[in-house]
């Protein structure tokens, strides 16, 4: 009979135990733990103390894990706050570049808008220099010109050994143009890099003669043709490096308006034909 009771009294000290502990483990509903607190009103101290204690044992050990869990949360968040001081830091730093960085640009925009400024007023001042340089360029032009104006080419004198251009020309204007009072600043060949006999050939250099008196130079290439008829010798003007050039590039059309019997004048750069001036056309 007292073995009997002992049974059924373990008996129900497992149940409880296990009711109450699955309480604390699965967190069941009140009323099973009312249950089973009626269960355990009829047992003895002894038995209540051991599943108070397995209780608290199986309570200590969740606490146990839940310990160590936290420690390892705790661990885990003590990486993260680590982790979010980097990369706080690394954002202050990436803050500071760009701010770095933005005032780099607009420094930059500053340095480039006067660089911008700078080149403007540069290309102003090279294209005032072009102007005056232009103007330059014109003006030793025309004095080029004008102190060409005073001067002759005479072509076709054979070349004479220890000879007086002046005297050649004072002489030709003398016999052939009849002009005994004839005045000459200076005369002179154009080349002396050949030999006497290579020059006294078919095209001996030009003499260039300067005259005080452009009345007198006026009278010679006005009447050249006519009074140097018999001879090989012919007159021409004396142009500078810069209308020869232009003179040459319109010699076709000088030679067809010379066919078609027109007047033909090349004037300091500019050609006429028949008194109207020429304008080269347009390419395309």
């Amino acid at each position: 009979m007292a073995s009997g009771t002992r049974k059924g009294g373990a008996k129900r000290h497992g149940a409880a135990s296990e009711e109450i502990s699955t309480y604390f483990q699965d967190g069941e509903s009140r009323q099973q733990l009312r249950n089973a607190k009626d269960e355990s009103n009829n047992l003895s101290p002894a038995l209540i103390k051991t599943i108070v204690m397995e209780c608290l044992k199986n309570l200590e050990e969740k606490v146990g894990t839940i310990s160590e869990s936290l420690s390892t949360v705790v661990a885990e968040q003590r990486k993260l706050g680590e982790r979010m001081e980097v990369l706080e830091m690394k954002c202050s730093e990436f803050d500071k570049a760009i701010q770095y960085t933005d005032d780099d640009i607009e420094c930059l925009k500053t340095k480039n808008n006067k660089l911008h400024q700078e080149i403007a007023s540069l290309k102003e001042e090279v294209k005032e220099s072009c102007k005056r340089t232009e103007a330059v360029e014109a003006a030793s032009l025309n004095l080029e010109r004008y102190s060409r104006s005073y001067n002759l080419r005479i072509g076709g004198i054979p070349v004479e050994e220890k000879e007086d251009c002046v005297d050649i020309v004072r002489r030709l204007a003398t016999e052939k143009f009849k002009m005994a009072d004839i005045l000459i600043d200076n005369a002179h060949r154009i080349t002396r890099n050949r030999s006497l006999g290579q020059e006294s050939n078919r095209n001996p250099p030009h003499i260039i003669v300067k005259f005080p008196l452009r009345t007198q130079r006026s009278v010679i290439l006005s009447n050249w043709r006519t009074a140097l008829r018999d001879t090989d010798i012919f007159v021409k003007t004396d142009l500078c490096q810069a209308d020869y050039k232009i003179k040459q590039s319109l010699r076709a059309v000088m030679d067809r308006a010379y066919k078609e019997k027109k007047k033909v004048k090349f004037v300091n750069g500019q050609l006429y034909i028949n008194q109207q001036r020429y304008t080269p056309p347009r390419d395309g």
